[in-house]
């Protein structure tokens, strides 16, 4: 399912209804795609001292916290080794593929709806591989881009 910002932008302001068939003028529409462009269920981290999380790089979604990365991985697709992320979705189980002679499903942002990394379809445990390049580091002090294997951004 497509987030609402995105399904609206092609239809024409004048032809959008509310689900009783009243026509939705544009500045209810405004309201309407804003209140759903982030998902009130969403899980939000302090941004304070003591707390290290990870955020996805353009929406700025809180995906998971240092605590619950397991380790940097190298290989075809390198990347966050981790459990216990948050405000993510997981394709549907159809949709798996193979990563490394292993099966993985797309795993995408709750907010922005991206591709930030996959899901091992095999493990019990909820083992996710998160992309670096589609996150931000929040040290405790300021955001910066996700860390590499070597320690650089």
């Amino acid at each position: 399912m497509l987030p609402l910002s995105i399904a609206f932008t092609s239809i024409p302001r004048r032809t959008l209804l509310y689900p009783f068939g009243k026509l939705i003028t544009a500045a209810e529409q405004s309201i309407l795609i804003m209140s759903f462009v982030d998902s009130p269920d969403n899980v939000r981290y302090e941004m304070k001292d003591q707390n290290s999380f990870y955020l996805r790089r353009h929406c700025r979604n809180h995906i998971v916290t240092k605590n619950n990365l397991i380790r940097y991985v190298t290989g075809t697709v390198p990347g966050y080794l981790c459990e216990n992320v948050v405000n993510v979705g997981i394709d549907p189980v159809r949709t798996w593929r193979y990563l490394d002679d292993v099966a993985v499903l797309n795993v995408r942002c709750n907010d922005c709806h991206r591709h930030i990394g996959e899901r091992f379809y095999t493990t019990a445990e909820r083992r996710y591989l998160l992309h670096p390049d589609e996150l931000l580091y929040w040290d405790g002090s300021r955001l910066h881009p996700a860390p590499t294997q070597n320690g650089t951004a």
